[in-house]
């Protein structure tokens, strides 16, 4: 089972809106044959967010578009 990676802690912006992020999945590219990537990331992410109106979604998009900024505690 492919679980997603909690983001719980952060907010999401994306296309000039900012959402409140459940977890998310990440999608690599295909290596060439004897390529081996010191650093990869990711060229997809499916996101599960909240939205202001507290209804799931899925965001699905590269990967580039995606920031990810920690809340802070108060």
């Amino acid at each position: 089972m492919n679980r997603g990676i909690d983001v719980r802690g952060f907010k999401l912006l994306y296309a000039e809106q900012v959402w409140n992020p459940i977890e998310f999945n990440m999608e690599f590219g295909e290596l060439q044959e004897g390529e081996r990537p010191v650093i990869d990331k990711p060229i997809f992410l499916s996101v599960v967010v909240l939205n202001s109106d507290g209804n799931v979604r899925l965001i699905h998009d590269e990967a580039w578009r995606f920031q990810f900024v920690r809340t802070v505690d108060n």
